[in-house]
Order: C-alpha cells, then structure tokens, then sequence
C-alpha cells in the first residue's frame, strides 16, 4: 500500500484530483485511486462553471490544459451549450477525408479532439466513415468502430463465454463464434434446444 515509500496517511487524498495528486508523488493514479478508497475518502470534485470559461474561442486541448481537465470533459460541456470548437475554424475541413476513413484518423492529421472532428464532419452533413467487414461466422457486416470484430451481440457473447470458459485469449475467438453459428443452425433445422 506504500509504493516508493509513500505514507498515504499524510496526503491530500480526496482534497486534489487523483491524477495531480499522483504527479506530484510519483506514482500511478490508479495508486491514489486506491489509496484513497481504501480509507474511504471520496474524489476531489472540482466544479467548473462551464459558461463563465471562454468555450470554442480556440483549441479545446488549450482550455483543457490550464484547467487541469480532460479534452473530453471540455469538448463535451462546449458541445452541450451548442458552442462550435474555435479549433474547427482553424482547419480546412473540406481538404480532409472526412468521412472516407476514421474520425480519429483525421483527428490525429490535424491534431484535435475526435469530438472536434465528429462535429465537422456533422456540420458538413458527411455522414460517418463504415467499413465492412466479416465477422467469424461468415456474416458481413459494416462498422464504423476500430474494434467491431463481431456482427452480433450473440457472436460476441459466443466468444465472450469461450474465453472465460477456457482461458484464452482472443486467438479462439473466430472458432468458437463459426461453431456457436453452426450449433444455432443445427437448433433451428432440427428443432431441438439440446445437442
């Protein structure tokens, strides 16, 4: 409980976010996460009012850094009072793929928060970049998520239940999602619940 020598006892657990307070130590945050539970300390909870902070007058990831809160945390209170990111008119949006490959491909390009690309894209009427794929058990299907292996929520509990069943990893994913299909198959011709 005292990584690096650390007497938790003496910290400012719960009185400075978990992850300030994890800088100035040294340590992982998930260490004062921890720390902090353990004694039953609630988080730090540092209420920002949103509408008196300068929201879309330029690049989220500025506004994040000087108020020591994610990108996402600002992107998301901007987009809540409907304020366009002062990021967007920085970026020739019309030169880019957008819509072609990933928002997050395209975020990383032009060095903005996916939100910020996300609502560019939507401004546009661009719709959302899909890529079709096969999923183990034969079926296409199209996904607009980096990790869409599955067509269905069935394939995926089918692979889910192998891993915690065998104890493997993802690498018997594709066999075990082909054979549930085929049991499913064999069910529905032969009518039976049972093998």
């Amino acid at each position: 409980m005292k990584p690096r020598g650390v007497d938790w006892d003496k910290q400012p657990l719960g009185e400075v976010p978990d992850r300030e307070l994890s800088e100035r130590l040294g340590v992982s945050v998930q260490s004062v996460h921890l720390a902090r539970k353990v004694r039953g300390v609630d988080p730090c909870v540092r209420t920002i009012d949103w509408d008196k902070q300068p929201l879309g007058d330029g690049p989220d990831a500025i506004l994040a850094e000087k108020l020591g809160v994610s990108v996402s945390a600002v992107c998301k209170a901007r987009l809540r009072r409907g304020i366009p990111d002062g990021g967007i008119r920085s970026v020739d949006w019309a030169s880019l793929p957008l819509g072609k490959v990933r928002d997050s491909e395209i975020a990383e390009m032009v060095d903005r928060p996916v939100c910020t690309v996300q609502q560019a894209r939507a401004s546009l009427g661009i719709p959302a970049y899909s890529e079709v794929r096969v999923c183990a058990c034969g079926e296409e299907f199209e996904t607009v998520y980096d990790h869409g292996r599955f067509c269905s929520e069935e394939c995926q509990k089918a692979a889910a239940r192998s891993r915690s069943k065998y104890r493997h990893g993802g690498d018997m994913d594709d066999v075990f999602v082909a054979l549930s299909k085929l049991r499913r198959e064999i069910v529905s011709k032969n009518g039976r619940t049972k093998w």
